[in-house]
């Protein structure tokens, strides 16, 4: 029961982040708004290193998992995350969130090219619907907005390409090396390096123009996403196993357009939560598969 429970609130993370960053990047340009929360993300991981004896770990690690930990950051944590909050700002939760969130789908289409994965029927049914649902939330009548926002659209696939990218990167990573050191590499070479841009972004000026709201939005969003929820997650997978955690834990995006719709009000049409429902049976199955 302990299982399915860390596995619901791995969604609702997952979710209440999406609120979080929709706050933070209001009134702030998401690639600053990304590295303030990459950096406070980064260094509660790296304390919570010091203080579970596993910084030495850390320091050792293999200059190839280095490497690939850190490109798996600078395309995910980085690109990937400051296009997820470019969604975000242009499109809403309601609709950035399950586009952003069928990238298990790129995820097996590399595994099936590059890795020599067999297509099963599984994985096909769910291919069909995932795109199903994409259709649904990229057609006209998704929004009551006159405007059709193919930047926000655009914008939130990009993300979900580049998160499937740095996920496969990072499991090659974790095959050698212990996770939670190999995911505070990440981290840290993702925040070093996008810091770095900095001076050609606009300078310490833009940084400085982020309100405190969008410091605490952004740096609690990211604490949730990506250590409470990772955490909760990895205790159901731990605990009940991938076939039942991972249907249970991919259910974000639903309780992501609840949150659209119910805190900030959101236009949309029933195209929304129909491709929504459509995208998350087909990643379960993709995933599953």
């Amino acid at each position: 029961m302990l299982g399915e429970v860390a596995a619901i609130l791995s969604a609702l993370c997952a979710a209440a982040s999406s609120a979080l960053y929709r706050i933070g990047v209001k009134q702030a340009d998401p690639l600053h708004a990304n590295i303030g929360r990459i950096w406070a993300t980064t260094l509660i991981v790296l304390l919570s290193l010091l203080l579970t004896g596993q910084f030495s770990s850390y320091l050792s690690m293999p200059t190839g998992a280095i490497v690939l930990a850190g490109l798996s950051g600078l395309v995910g944590m980085g690109i990937g995350d400051t296009f997820y909050f470019l969604g975000i700002r242009s499109i809403g939760v309601a609709r950035a969130v399950p586009l952003t969130f069928t990238y298990p789908l790129f995820t097996t289409i590399a595994a099936l090219l590059f890795l020599g994965e067999e297509l099963t029927s599984t994985v096909v049914a769910g291919t069909f619907l995932i795109l199903t649902g994409l259709w649904l939330l990229t057609s006209r009548g998704a929004s009551d907005d006159t405007k059709f926002q193919k930047k926000g659209v655009a914008a939130a696939m990009i993300a979900a390409i580049l998160w499937a990218t740095g996920i496969t990167l990072m499991a090659a990573v974790v095959k050698t090396v212990d996770p939670y050191p190999a995911t505070a590499m990440r981290m840290t070479v993702s925040a070093v390096v996008f810091t770095s841009f900095v001076p050609f972004t606009g300078g310490l000026r833009e940084m400085k123009k982020l309100s405190q709201r969008s410091w605490l939005t952004m740096s609690i969003g990211g604490v949730m996403a990506l250590i409470i929820g990772w955490i909760l997650l990895g205790y159901s997978l731990s605990d009940i196993g991938a076939a039942r955690a991972v249907p249970l834990s991919s259910v974000s995006p639903l309780f992501s357009v609840a949150i659209g719709l119910l805190f900030f009000k959101e236009q949309v049409t029933w195209k929304i939560p129909a491709g929504t429902l459509l995208s998350v049976i087909g990643t379960v199955l993709v995933t599953i598969g």
